[in-house]
């Protein structure tokens, strides 16, 4: 199965001369972990936001050629549905926090509830969030008050528990002490094992030889 195909893709900004995007093809098959590597500028952050639809639908441009995520046209999607089969953990957790929430326990919760999930449901992907990212001394804080680092902790924690098919990441250990980072490619690992498409990002090679 075929998890995104891009066909002569080309994306400029509104605010742009020049694409950030030029002419790529590219086809990514379901359950496999692909690292985009390269220099800031390079405009692998409007890849991945691409694959997730925040470009175009958040982000105005010109977009040309033709996109497919999970067998759907990507312009075809609404973008609310498209947001629960492809998570997309961004390189600035201090975007990513929704602000309204007074606990890490509920700011991972956050989406989930968007989505209707039931009560109990919520409470056990938090649980088993909270415990697979060592989350718990967080868990009654207020997600406002955290560290760049912690935050970005948070924001992976949320992705993780909505449980999407796909997920892409970001610069997910931008902020992150060496302690830190190797538990998110711990998690990273569980998430390829599981049959997840993880779409990882990074300025540097080694990160994604890891995986």
């Amino acid at each position: 199965m075929v998890f995104a195909r891009l066909n002569n893709v080309s994306f400029t900004y509104a605010y742009s001369e020049r694409p950030v995007l030029q002419n790529i093809s590219v086809t990514l098959a379901e359950g496999l972990l692909y690292g985009v590597i390269g220099t800031n500028g390079s405009g692998k952050t409007t890849l991945c936001q691409l694959l997730r639809g925040i470009v175009p639908f958040f982000h105005d441009g010109e977009l040309e050629g033709d996109v497919e995520v999970l067998g759907k046209p990507l312009l075809d999607w609404e973008e609310s549905m498209l947001a629960t089969s492809v998570g997309c953990v961004f390189e600035n957790p201090f975007t990513q926090i929704s602000g309204i929430k007074e606990t890490v326990f509920e700011e991972i919760g956050f989406g989930l509830e968007n989505l209707g999930i039931e009560r109990d449901e919520i409470f056990r992907r938090v649980e088993e969030t909270l415990d697979e990212l060592d989350l718990w001394k967080l868990a009654h804080k207020n997600p406002n008050d955290l560290s760049g680092g912690q935050r970005q902790k948070v924001a992976f924690g949320a992705i993780i528990a909505m449980d999407s098919p796909a997920i892409v990441i970001d610069e997910p250990t931008s902020q992150l002490d060496p302690e830190a980072t190797e538990m998110i490619f711990d998690a990273i690992e569980r998430l390829k094992s599981r049959g997840k498409t993880v779409i990882l990002v990074s300025c540097a090679v080694n990160s994604c030889k890891k995986l």
